[in-house]
């Protein structure tokens, strides 16, 4: 699993917020309000220049993860991946091809050979030359950051779009 796993220690600042799909359905969060670490400000540097090709909008943030940027406003922490399996069904999300990917639709990544969603974004920008989609995504504890679908931390997973039409 490539998924960015971010861990805070038990002295968290934690919280959580009502969370619903359309339908109602709870969605489990947490918010962490503690600031960054050093360690996590390395990191988003090794990032930086690892992907040099990409635009960091913003620096670590433990508020919210790539769930929580793409299906609650960037509001909260969304850990578990059935918790995003439940919103794609209960807000009518429908699968679409990536060519016909349009700004506002958003991309998942699964993690090969399971059901679990490793990471999630927003497509900001419809497919280029090569087909690829430009997304913003946050990853884990880290910055938010606009890249092309395939220029992120998540490569061994299958890449999917999905749209709200009604």
């Amino acid at each position: 699993m490539n998924a960015i796993i971010v861990t805070s220690n038990t002295n968290s600042n934690t919280s959580t917020i009502v969370t619903q799909t359309r339908l109602g359905h709870p969605i489990p969060n947490l918010q962490c309000l503690d600031s960054p670490s050093h360690g996590q400000h390395l990191r988003q540097s090794k990032y930086q220049d690892d992907y040099r090709q990409n635009i960091f909008r913003t620096g670590p943030c433990l508020i919210y993860n790539c769930h929580g940027l793409t299906f609650a406003a960037r509001r909260t922490t969304i850990i578990d991946s059935q918790a995003v399996h439940r919103i794609l069904q209960d807000d009518q999300y429908k699968e679409i091809p990536r060519k016909e990917a349009l700004p506002g639709d958003i991309v998942v990544y699964i993690a090969r050979g399971t059901s679990d969603i490793d990471h999630s974004g927003i497509v900001i920008e419809g497919p280029n030359d090569l087909g690829l989609p430009t997304v913003v995504s946050k990853w884990g504890g880290y910055g938010e950051v606009v890249h092309l679908e395939s220029h992120c931390p998540y490569p061994d997973t299958i890449v999917k779009y999905y749209r709200i039409e009604k």
